[in-house]
């Protein structure tokens, strides 16, 4: 089998070791064997190898863990073959390979837990409970729950079902408890956040005008901009091609509109975009603009016109949308009616505490936890810097394969394992939710 050809930027990604790495790459670009070329070369290597054993190498499913460890393990003979001179350290390193922490996030967490139950006092004796069983014990916590709340007949219940649910019935806070609970535990303190997010409902005009919900607004409004600017520059370079001065006028005229709304945006300043959102006005695309002349036929200009109306859509829903649901009235009255459904975000805070409870008591009374549990139990034991400093001196190097960040609690894990300058990973930034944050 002949020899990769590796790319500059991915040899820079295999030899690098000056720091953390992020590789993100297009699927199918080869992420993962440029990992697995790193790990190798840092087993190998003759002056300074890696045992294979301080490796910790986290990947999507149990699958793709076996397969990366047979090509580890593939490479290293291939590499003795080739190397007579380093068979001794290659067959010891081909006998630390099975030691080796290759496999998903779950079976990581699951090995913290074994060695260090007792940080935490849960059994180790745990089962891991299967799709189908899980999916009873939260129907079954769900009946409970609204069980408990019919029979007391609670008017803040009732309350709550009648603004939220919809229907005559209570499918709808069913799905909502449901996929909010399943929402937070991907995050490493999912209760302590929910609180907290209900508590900002509340807060004073100062304060929420200082906070996260207008940070959010306007973070949301300067992204839908740039990406509308973004659109019609793309265009505007072949309206210069053009060289038609109405094509061009209009054209231009969409690029300072945008530019305008995306500076808004940016600078953090609510009512003077939304001041703006309400004066704007759409210029629109007047035959004035694609008279026909020698140089242009009017196919020609028919043509650019369609592509115009195409590449001013992203701009035209963003003000459209963004007036409809946040800047229809000013901060002040935004501010007053979040405040106003602090009472129901405090009930539902409630609600899924209680559903907590009841589905934790299920579990018990059963001896089994979910993936979830296996998580959330390693993040606890790993806030103790005695288990913490355990894996952060065990592990030379961290590699996470298929990285993505829409699991914070994973990203807590490995935070606390980590050392400043030993973590590899590489993902496909289209499969992010935050553009993988800094």
């Amino acid at each position: 089998m002949s020899e990769p050809k590796w790319t500059p930027a991915q040899r820079a990604a295999i030899d690098d070791r000056g720091g953390a790495l992020l590789v993100s790459a297009a699927a199918g670009s080869g992420k993962t064997a440029v990992l697995t070329e790193r790990a190798v070369q840092l087993i190998t290597d003759p002056e300074h190898p890696v045992d294979a054993d301080r490796l910790l190498i986290v990947t999507f499913t149990n699958a793709a863990a076996a397969e990366m460890k047979e090509k580890i393990e593939r490479a290293i003979e291939k590499e003795a073959e080739e190397n007579p001179g380093q068979v001794r350290l290659l067959k010891q390193q081909l006998e630390r390979l099975p030691l080796a922490n290759i496999s998903t996030f779950h079976a990581f967490a699951l090995e913290v837990i074994r060695r260090f139950f007792y940080l935490i006092n849960v059994d180790p004796n745990f089962k891991i409970c299967d799709n189908v069983q899980q999916e009873l014990l939260k129907e079954q916590a769900l009946d409970e729950l609204l069980k408990e709340y019919f029979d007391a007949e609670s008017p803040e219940f009732l309350s709550f079902l009648n603004k939220y649910s919809g229907e005559r019935n209570e499918l709808k806070f069913r799905q909502t408890v449901r996929k909010t609970f399943e929402v937070i535990q991907s995050l490493p303190e999912p209760f302590p956040w929910l609180s907290a997010a209900a508590g900002n409902l509340d807060s004073d005009f100062e304060t929420f005008a200082s906070g996260k919900i207008p940070q959010f607004i306007m973070e949301d409004a300067s992204l839908r901009f740039e990406e509308a600017l973004g659109s019609i520059l793309r265009f505007a370079e072949e309206a210069e091609c053009l060289a038609h001065e109405g094509a061009a006028e209009i054209t231009a005229a969409y690029v300072n509109i945008a530019s305008e709304l995306r500076d808004a945006a940016r600078s953090g300043d609510f009512e003077a975009l939304r001041a703006l959102l309400s004066s704007v006005k759409m210029p629109s695309l007047l035959k004035k603009y694609f008279k026909p002349d020698d140089s242009h036929p009017q196919a020609e200009l028919e043509e650019f016109k369609e592509k115009l109306e195409a590449a001013r859509v992203p701009l035209k829903d963003a003000v459209t949308s963004l007036k409809k649901d946040f800047f229809y009235d000013s901060l002040a009255s935004l501010h007053a009616e979040i405040r106003e459904t602090f009472p129901d975000a405090a009930f539902f805070l409630k609600v899924m505490e209680d559903y907590r409870d009841i589905f934790a008591g299920l579990k018990k009374e059963r001896g089994v936890v979910d993936f979830s549990d296996i998580e959330h139990f390693a993040f606890e034991i790993l806030k103790d810097e005695e288990a913490a400093s355990y894996y952060r001196e065990k592990f030379a190097y961290i590699f996470i394969d298929e990285y993505q960040d829409s699991n914070l609690l994973q990203e807590a894990l490995i935070a606390r394992i980590k050392r400043e300058n030993n973590l590899f990973m590489v993902g496909d930034e289209d499969q992010s939710i935050y553009g993988f944050r800094a």
